[in-house]
């Protein structure tokens, strides 16, 4: 898909919610009071791929504390990444903004817009698009779905260790794995091994229910993800 494409189907995306939601309306227009803010992750993945995104991930650059200010009275709390998880009639949006973003928070990347997608986990993950200036960028998500892999956008142990995502990144790796039929690179097989010696099945949907309200691990699909890493 051409970048055009997949940026008109963003912004109609946009569109579409601001129509028909209005606390997510006043989100919106609160963020275009700020002076950068991106969209990351899975949302641009979805609507890739004609999905309905199940959430919308934003990163601001500065003014997050104006926001939420403006949006009081709504449903919000604070996410384990170091951000804020809120529901804006059904639309789940978790918003950071650099200085609390855990990659830029720790030190492991410069806090600029420049290494935004180097700031995913995943690389599945690594979309990231500017409603202000239209820049899009999935390259490194292309590069995981061409490769059939899945794969840590940087290969260095700081970096991994350092991600607050814990079992929930393993989590969203197996489902990521049984929903484009991806397999996993040599770190991040090691990386899940790691987790899944140390967390039986129940453990596992006990995270996966935080995570996506919903079942998408199988005990087949856990039985066949332990034979492949352990």
């Amino acid at each position: 898909m051409k970048n055009e494409i997949l940026i008109k189907k963003l912004n109609d995306f946009i569109k579409k919610y601001k129509a028909e939601n209005t606390l997510f309306y006043m989100f919106w227009k609160s963020l275009g009071e700020t002076d950068d803010f991106y969209i990351i992750g899975g949302a641009i993945r979805s609507i890739y791929n004609n999905n309905k995104p199940r959430d919308l991930d934003i990163i601001v650059k500065s003014g997050m504390k104006g926001i939420l200010e403006r949006l009081s009275g709504v449903s919000m709390y604070r996410n384990y990444y170091g951000g804020y998880k809120i529901d804006l009639n059904g639309l789940i949006v978790d918003i950071w903004d650099f200085e609390s973003h855990w990659a830029f928070k720790k030190g492991i990347l410069p806090a600029d817009e420049k290494y935004l997608t180097e700031s995913c986990f995943f690389d599945f993950d690594a979309l990231v698009y500017s409603p202000v200036t239209n820049y899009l960028n999935i390259d490194r998500y292309l590069h995981a779905i061409e490769s059939r892999t899945i794969d840590f956008i940087k290969n260095d142990t700081d970096y991994i260790e350092c991600n607050p995502g814990n079992l929930t990144n393993v989590v969203r790796a197996i489902v990521a794995a049984i929903d484009f039929d991806l397999t996993f690179s040599t770190s991040v097989t090691t990386y899940i091994k790691s987790f899944l010696i140390k967390n039986d099945f129940d453990s596992l949907k006990k995270c996966e229910y935080r995570h996506y309200k919903e079942d998408k691990i199988s005990f087949e699909h856990y039985n066949r993800i332990l034979q492949t890493v352990i």
